[in-house]
């Protein structure tokens, strides 16, 4: 018994040895972290204590609002953004001087209504830019003013208000309401004269008989200024409308009668008889709107003795010339350039698809001579006072 207890003694001895020394390395190392957090905590209170040196915060309060031209200000806290903090925008509506958040700096607008200054904070202020050149001091420096930052390129891209250099100013428009105000009234005002001289010319014009004519018919394509429901007496609106429809028909029968000569023309190659159907066209479309239609019109809103008597004098004419396109007598018009009876029946024996045309526009030339007819004997009752 004796001897196995001197055998096992050594190690026993060893293994006590090795426990201590694991306790005593973690007694040490817990030591040493309490003593570290002693350290700081005793320095931290020490300094704190200490009121023979100012605080960063007493320090940094003793560096008086920067004036900057603007209403937005934007802080970085040092010329190194390595040494700084993040950006900061800040807004200077207010009359007390805004704080940045980060490194306690204090701002105020010279001008609120300026645009926006971008800076770096205290250290990047030029002279050029700040209006207080002399409180440009960092209180870290031993009171020896700042050097001028650097030139470096914006964060601010060129093509969005940017110029390559980080204390750019970026020019955004800020109006001023009031001026806004007094802009807006003077507009209001010049509209309004405008709309009383525009009132007062039309009631001179009323008064002297002029009328403004706008152009409105046709409706998809407006020529001429066409407004019976307004402009004539409501006892004569059926009349005018008939006039109207007379020449409308005008219109038609010679449009046909292109379109017939033209087939002829194609099928006897014979362009001269084409070339005179347009002619025919051409002058007698517009001519019978100047001459006879317009007139009546203007008798009828004027009832003028004068024009009543053109509108006779050309209507007449108009109804001579439709007898004679239903006849197309080889006397006047030579050849196959109407599509009357008499052309009918000479071409209806050599072509019978062209036959059929002539005779359609024979028809249309025999309405139009009746309906031409009806009309002028209801004006000359009209001028006579049978309305």
């Amino acid at each position: 018994m004796a001897t196995a207890t001197r055998r096992l003694l050594p190690t026993l001895l060893r293994t006590l040895a090795g426990t201590g020394h694991a306790g005593a390395a973690r007694g040490l190392a817990t030591e040493k972290a309490v003593g570290a957090a002693a350290v700081v905590g005793s320095h931290t209170a020490k300094w704190m204590q200490d009121t023979s040196k100012k605080s960063p915060m007493e320090l940094i309060n003793e560096v008086p609002p920067i004036k900057v031209e603007g209403r937005i200000v934007c802080c970085e806290g040092d010329k190194n953004p390595a040494l700084g903090h993040p950006i900061e925008y800040i807004c200077l509506d207010l009359d007390a001087p805004a704080v940045c958040k980060y490194c306690g700096l204090r701002y105020i607008s010279a001008r609120p209504n300026a645009g926006i200054y971008s800076c770096l904070g205290i250290f990047s202020m030029s002279p050029s830019t700040n209006s207080l050149e002399g409180e440009n001091i960092n209180p870290t420096a031993n009171g020896e003013a700042s050097a001028p930052a650097p030139a470096k390129k914006s964060w601010i891209p060129g093509g969005f208000g940017g110029s390559g250099k980080h204390g750019a100013t970026i020019d955004i428009p800020l109006y001023d309401p009031k001026k806004r105000e007094k802009e807006l009234l003077s507009w209001e005002e010049d509209l309004k004269r405008r709309e009383r001289d525009i009132i007062q010319r039309e009631n001179a014009m009323d008064r002297a008989g002029v009328t403004v004519e706008v152009k409105n018919w046709p409706p998809f394509f407006p020529i001429i200024h066409h407004d019976i429901a307004n402009e004539i007496p409501i006892h004569a609106h059926k009349l005018q409308y008939s006039a109207f429809a007379s020449w409308l028909g005008i219109v038609v029968c010679l449009s046909w009668n292109v379109f017939a000569v033209l087939v002829e023309s194609i099928h006897g190659e014979d362009i001269v008889l084409f070339l005179l159907a347009v002619i025919y066209a051409i002058f007698g479309c517009p001519l019978s709107y100047i001459l006879w239609y317009r007139p009546l019109y203007q008798a009828m809103r004027t009832d003028s003795m004068v024009t009543f008597g053109q509108f006779f004098v050309f209507y007449s004419m108009h109804v001579g010339f439709c007898v004679i396109a239903a006849i197309a007598p080889p006397i006047i018009f030579m050849g196959k350039t109407l599509t009357g009876i008499l052309v009918v029946i000479e071409v209806f024996n050599g072509d019978m698809i062209v036959g059929v045309l002539y005779l359609i526009g024979f028809v249309l030339f025999a309405v139009e001579s009746m309906m031409s007819i009806w009309v002028l004997e209801r004006v000359y009752m009209y001028f006579r006072g049978h309305r």
